[in-house]
């Protein structure tokens, strides 16, 4: 006997709906929209914080859910039939990760199918166990390890990544098809395994048990069974659940920050989610179930039916309407948040209609029946229109898959390159990128600002900004620049979190040696440049070294660390609407808690974030700034949040009792903030304002000053 598909005798309505339902919330928890300033709108705000408490997350875990569920069906339909079903499930999972794998690196990389075939194939190993131990093994995957890999990425630093963030904003907007491929290979989460995927597989795994439990106990099929139970995850999802989704938007929007005494909340977190989408499948059963909603309801049948075919195309509806990497309506940055939303309900609308004129015809969606064609031994039960033809589809897979390895090199005239060099018993990861020059190349070693970022994605722009404020000006003057990656971030040794600046500044100059081993570069004209944080630890490196040829510091503090720190939250609390007494009690506050941080730090060296603080807090670069003697020069951006230019500049002053001395030069960009884009005022956030242009000018100023050298 043979595994046939479903039909429509057997199959539970109701989950049908449910997927669909669950897809429309996939589609809105993922159609991209902009943040530009062009755009923006004063219902932004509003629609972002609905999107964080009511649909991220929530969806998708209802997709996972029932893919587990139909896990549990199609073994329980095996078994009543006497089938072997391990060959036939390893084999079915193995054809749904290729299809995985080619819709995640050709078309969106955010794919979740590829994570079902890996969660499907470990159902596989707990198919036996008793509903006991599926419960333990839930609450342990979705919410005790989910957890603790939240911790270990968000304060620990286990995440790392070996890219460039700025592509990610780049990917939308280029109309290059093969960049798309490019940046959807280097930005791809399985690309990054190691630091995307445990989180992502730990949750979805748990969802899908969760899945397999609610068909062991008939929870679709026996509503009143359950009346009870779904009374009480409604009351718990709308409560909870939608309490811990409102907590996770302030940590994503920088509003709360998971000192150590809150390392409990990420826990609490998850499992309100899990709460929340389990009252909306609960809401969603009773609903259907009413004679008022059910046929209102049924405009998810179809969708639901068809699921695998309609969540791939909403893929293909995303790079058709809304990228501009194929011929389209390219609408990214040119519709509002809402009308993305709007036009986001449109397509699914059109996709239940087609959904339902095509299963008029056929049983199931054409995605469906080839995945389907290739699992099951004989389709004799499936009716099927014999025009309707499969694919060869081993020479297709062949063709996409060579067409999405196809990866553009860099045509600009320079040469970038990754290199390791020691510092002391560190091993330090680095990227040069020279102009196609041959000898007597002078360098400059730049330093990025605070944080787990790694330089990456080098070979059509620099890391954030710095290409359009750095590296075009360098290049065009004939330096070669040697970005640095922190220790343990990119396949740099050790651990940036346990290193202070000073220890920062030992690697940096150990990035000045190294370029002096080469034939091609200048020794004598090697120049530190930092951003930010790296600002300060440029100045250390060249008042320690008085080699260094000059320094260049972007948004670089004059001030110690406390200090900017205090400046910082100030004009932070400012935008968020703080002032008078409600003010200084917000930054007294703070104060207090770094002071905590810090001694927690003190005391121990194994929490990342509390450590790192402990390490840098104490900072003053007073005697730093005097020891400098190389030509230095000092750019500020007018509406800078992080570093104030008035400030900064007045310390400057100080320091030097009104007497600036001649080697440092200081200016102010008019209109620019922390990263050099210009802005209206300090309030506008990084996301909208990485959207703008540079002054011309800035880049002019940096390109004069070099010059004059």
């Amino acid at each position: 006997m043979e595994f046939k598909a479903s039909t429509k005798k057997n199959r539970i309505e109701v989950v049908d709906a449910l997927r669909g339902f669950a897809l429309l919330g996939v589609l809105i928890a993922n159609v991209p929209f902009s943040n530009a300033e062009s755009v923006q709108t004063v219902f932004d705000p509003a629609l972002n914080f609905l999107h964080h408490l009511l649909i991220d997350k929530k969806f998708i875990s209802i997709f996972s859910m029932l893919f587990g569920f139909g896990f549990y069906i199609q073994m329980t339909r095996a078994e009543e039939k006497k089938i072997g079903f391990l060959p036939y499930f390893i084999k079915r999972m193995i054809l749904l990760f290729i299809i995985g794998s080619i819709h995640c690196f050709v078309f969106w990389n955010g794919d979740i199918i590829m994570s079902y075939a890996v969660g499907g194939l470990f159902l596989l190993a707990i198919r036996k166990l008793s509903n006991k131990w599926l419960f333990i093994l839930a609450v342990f995957f979705n919410v005790i390890l989910t957890g603790v890999i939240f911790i270990g990425n968000s304060a620990l630093g286990w995440a790392s990544y070996n890219y460039d963030f700025a592509i990610a904003a780049e990917q939308p907007l280029t109309q290059s098809w093969f960049r798309y491929l490019e940046i959807n290979w280097i930005t791809a989460p399985w690309t990054n395994f190691l630091s995307d995927m445990p989180l992502t597989l730990s949750f979805t795994f748990g969802n899908m048990l969760i899945g397999m439990l609610l068909g062991r106990t008939g929870f679709f099929l026996l509503p009143e069974k359950f009346k009870k139970l779904t009374n009480w995850l409604i009351i718990l999802g709308l409560t909870i659940g939608i309490a811990s989704s409102y907590v996770l938007h302030l940590i994503f929007s920088g509003n709360l920050e998971l000192d150590i005494p809150l390392l409990w909340v990420p826990f609490v977190i998850v499992a309100g989610m899990l709460l929340q989408s389990m009252a909306y499948i609960s809401i969603f059963l009773r609903a259907y179930r009413s004679k008022v909603f059910k046929k209102k309801l049924g405009i998810f049948n179809p969708v639901g039916k068809t699921a695998l075919t309609n969540y791939l195309m909403q893929s293909v509806f995303y790079l058709v309407v809304f990228f501009h990497c194929l011929p389209g309506l390219n609408l990214y940055e040119n519709i509002t948040t809402g009308e993305t939303y709007l036009i986001a309900l449109v397509f699914f609308g059109l996709q239940s209609w087609i959904s339902s004129l095509w299963l008029r015809r056929f049983n199931q969606g054409p995605f469906e029946y080839v995945w389907k064609k290739l699992s099951y031994k004989n389709l004799g039960g499936i009716k099927i229109n014999q025009k309707f033809k499969s694919p060869k589809v081993k020479t297709t897979l062949m063709i996409i898959l060579i067409f999405s390895g196809v990866i553009y090199g860099n045509a600009q005239n320079r040469t970038a390159s990754k290199v390791m060099f020691q510092s002391g018993e560190e091993s330090i990861e680095g990227i040069l990128v020279r102009p196609n020059s041959n000898n007597n190349t002078p360098a400059v070693v730049f330093q990025q600002g605070s944080g787990p970022h790694a330089f990456d994605g080098y070979e059509m722009k620099a890391w954030g900004p710095h290409k359009y404020y750095i590296e075009d000006v360098l290049l065009e003057l004939g330096y070669a620049v040697l970005y640095c990656n922190k220790r343990g971030l990119g396949n740099s040794s050790g651990n940036w979190r346990q290193n202070d600046f000073y220890g920062r500044a030992a690697d940096a100059y150990a990035g000045v040696q190294y370029l002096r081993t080469l034939s091609f570069i200048d020794g004598s004209r090697i120049g530190m440049a930092g951003h930010s944080q790296g600002g300060w630890i440029s100045q250390i490196v060249a008042s320690q070294h008085p080699d260094i040829a000059f320094v260049i510091c972007l948004a670089g503090p004059t001030t110690g660390v406390q200090d900017q720190v205090d400046d910082n939250d100030r004009s932070r609390f400012i935008c968020e609407g703080y002032s008078g007494e409600k003010l200084e009690n917000k930054i007294e506050k703070r104060k207090k808690s770094l002071i905590k941080s810090a001694n927690l730090g003190k005391k121990s060296g194994l929490i990342g974030s509390a450590r790192h603080w402990y390490l840098i807090s104490d900072y003053d670069n007073e005697k730093e700034l005097k020891n400098l003697t190389c030509p230095t020069l000092f750019l500020f951006g007018e509406f800078d949040i992080n570093v104030d230019p008035e400030i900064n500049i007045n310390h400057l002053k100080k320091v030097y009792n009104n007497q600036v001395p001649k080697n440092i030069t200081y200016k102010t960009m008019p209109r620019g903030n922390h990263g050099f884009y210009q802005v209206e005022n300090k309030c506008v956030d990084w996301d909208t304002a990485s959207k703008n242009d540079f002054d011309p000018e800035f880049q002019n100023e940096i390109r004069k000053w070099l010059s004059s050298l």
